[in-house]
């Protein structure tokens, strides 16, 4: 190479690097427990810096080595004052709490779908006997216009059924959703299930024990999310897990088939599980009653499995 196609050569950016090594830095600090998840609500708010960070570097940070390092300073000073904005309320707002209340208008079975977006999602089972398929309280702040979308409709005996999240994990990282959002939920645990679930940033418990389901399709997004297993009959799942901590907890007593797909984090299986390649079969699966088909299809971060007494 000549010296002058030396001298005109562009040299490669700090920024992208740098951003690279942070999230890696976040997530392990996060996985150590040093961070709360409630970071990355704020995080999905600051992801336009991103954007401006790699503008400034395409336009200055590459033509030396000072203004790669001019670049970088400024990245971590917008990133901090906007953290700093944050915590002292620039971007707080009044929480508000709706309801959720929908009967079953004489449905019976149903197919729910719920789309969370960014903050805390809690679905529990409502008491027996209850003429709702679903209920529960909706909290958001001001700035979210209810932050949610209702769909009802019954068609022969099934119900059909959707809450999704205004600007939810479907839109990610462009969606809205502002910090404070929390959904607490109960299902009807008397009708037979076809439920889907999708999370997007924050922490998510969900805890299926008490539900009469027939399918399961649960995908995470980033966060903490814990899923209590349905404890009886017979039940068809598939998990993909996103970015972040996954723990699936199985009741004693239900028979358990593991199909599991390894992502780039890492698995643990717990329990008396017999493998073969990459399924787990607990003793007695292929004459149980009650007993679960589950493909877990894991993704960035720890995945947990493990069997659950006392209840």
């Amino acid at each position: 190479m000549s010296k002058l196609e030396t001298s005109n050569t562009r040299r490669g950016g700090l920024v992208g690097p740098v951003i690279l090594i942070g999230i890696g830095i976040f997530f392990l600090l996060t996985n150590l427990g040093l961070l709360n998840w409630n970071f990355w609500e704020a995080a999905t708010r600051l992801w336009p810096i991103v954007l401006i960070a790699l503008g400034l570097d395409l336009l200055i940070g590459r033509r030396s080595l000072l203004g790669s390092l001019l670049v970088v300073v400024a990245t971590v000073v917008l990133l901090g004052a906007g953290l700093f904005w944050l915590n002292l309320g620039g971007g707080q707002a009044e929480l508000i709490s709706g309801e959720v209340s929908q009967p079953l208008d004489g449905a019976t079975s149903a197919q729910v779908e719920i789309g969370f977006g960014v903050g805390r999602l809690q679905l529990n089972t409502l008491p027996p006997d209850t003429p709702l398929l679903i209920a529960g309280e909706l909290i958001h702040d001001e700035r979210s216009n209810l932050g949610a979308e209702e769909y009802f409709e019954v068609r022969g005996s099934v119900a059909h059924y959707a809450l999704t999240s205004r600007g939810s994990s479907n839109s990610f990282p462009f969606g809205s959703q502002p910090q404070g959002t929390r959904w607490n939920l109960m299902l009807n645990r008397d009708v037979p299930l076809d439920l889907t679930v999708r999370t997007g940033v924050g922490q998510s418990e969900l805890d299926l024990s008490l539900l009469k389901l027939t399918d399961l399709s649960i995908n995470t997004g980033v966060g903490e999310t814990t899923i209590i297993m349905p404890g009886s009959g017979e039940v068809n799942g598939v998990i993909s897990g996103g970015v972040g901590e996954l723990i699936i907890q199985i009741p004693d007593g239900m028979a358990a088939r593991i199909d599991v797909k390894t992502g780039l984090g890492n698995s643990q299986i717990a329990g008396e599980f017999e493998r073969n390649g990459d399924v787990y079969m607990s003793p007695g699966y292929e004459t149980a009653v009650d007993r679960l088909n589950l493909e877990l299809r894991a993704g960035i971060g720890q995945v947990t499995v493990r069997r659950m007494t006392g209840r």
